[in-house]
């Protein structure tokens, strides 16, 4: 069995996780159905704006500085963690990872974005209940 670019094509559209195609001035050259399906729109219409818009103002920074940076000192850039300004709800966490390429000439940027809203759930309410229980600890022993 072999699998062609049709195939291959549709495979992407298909993964469980974001992924993108970033030329070297941040602009989305293509994107898969799946980051299109979170941000409420056809794939085509996310191509041509900057990557960067995809993020909450906060992540925009983080995308800006910090994936770059260790884009262009590294080639690449593991697992930080981000929210894409999803339209008209809750921002949708997601780690971001990123690999800078070569491609006919170009500088390219490869992107995934897999969505862990489940994780940051968990995590916020252990914090929440770490943070009572320091805040129980801190008034008895205070009496």
């Amino acid at each position: 069995m072999s699998i062609g670019p049709v195939e291959l094509a549709h495979f992407w559209d298909l993964s469980p996780t974001g992924h993108a195609v970033v030329d070297e001035h941040g602009i989305l050259l293509a994107a898969n159905r799946t980051l299109a399906n979170w941000m409420e729109e056809p794939p085509a219409a996310l191509i041509g704006s900057p990557a960067s818009e995809l993020f909450t103002p906060t992540s925009r920074v983080l995308y800006l500085g910090l994936l770059a940076y260790r884009l262009a000192v590294g080639s690449r850039a593991e697992e930080i963690h981000l929210e894409l300004a999803i339209p008209g709800g809750i921002p949708m966490p997601v780690l971001c990872s990123g690999r800078r390429i070569r491609y006919q000439g170009a500088h390219l940027v490869l992107l995934t974005l897999q969505e862990f809203s489940r994780k940051h759930a968990f995590e916020k309410e252990i914090l929440e209940a770490r943070q009572a229980s320091e805040q129980h600890l801190k008034q008895r022993e205070a009496r």
